[in-house]
């Protein structure tokens, strides 16, 4: 199969420190995708990444989540271990807890894989290549930038999925705001 598969490279420049980021898509007869990126920070001073990883937008009609790996509720990178590893099951719109102010929101850690599905059971499924981060949420990251409350966010006509390599910690060890521990941060 892999003779007959398609590899489709997408090369960016990025406009801090001279990084460069190339996608690699091998596109299989079978439909699968294996997606590699590669990441070269370049040179100087480079702030810390939220995050790492891609973003797809999925019908609204696909909005059954199914994944292995922590839950059911939401997990992130400094506080899982609540959480057990098996499978669930969920909505997209469930998958998204409505904290009083608008923030990341939704993440599952320690993702094996994830599938999002409309409810004839026709979707897609993800596979990471080691244990991922995931979310499923109805709207956008600029639109949890935009709102002050969840009474703002829209209801995209999409669902858009997270898959991320890393998603930082969200820090918070005390009540007033105390910043995510370096060991939980992506250096850029």
């Amino acid at each position: 199969e892999k003779k007959n598969q398609v590899e489709i490279v997408a090369e960016s420049s990025l406009p801090v420190g001279n990084a460069r980021l190339t996608l690699r898509y091998s596109v299989s007869p079978s439909g699968n995708i294996h997606v590699v990126s590669d990441y070269d920070p370049g040179s100087g001073k480079r702030p810390l990444l939220p995050r790492f990883g891609m973003q797809v937008k999925l019908p609204q009609a696909m909005d059954q989540v199914k994944w292995y790996g922590r839950g059911p509720q939401e997990t992130y990178w400094d506080r899982k271990t609540g959480g057990e590893i098996a499978v669930y099951q969920s909505s997209v719109d469930k998958m998204v807890h409505p904290y009083c102010r608008t923030q990341d929101v939704g993440n599952r850690t320690d993702v094996r894989w994830i599938t999002l599905v409309d409810k004839s059971g026709r979707g897609l499924k993800f596979t990471g290549d080691q244990p991922l981060s995931v979310s499923a949420w109805p709207f956008t990251i600029e639109d949890v930038e935009a709102a002050s409350h969840p009474h703002q966010l829209p209801r995209r006509d999409f669902n858009l999925i997270s898959i991320d390599a890393k998603l930082q910690g969200v820090g918070g060890d005390n009540s007033w705001g105390a910043r995510t521990h370096a060991e939980y941060t992506i250096p850029g």
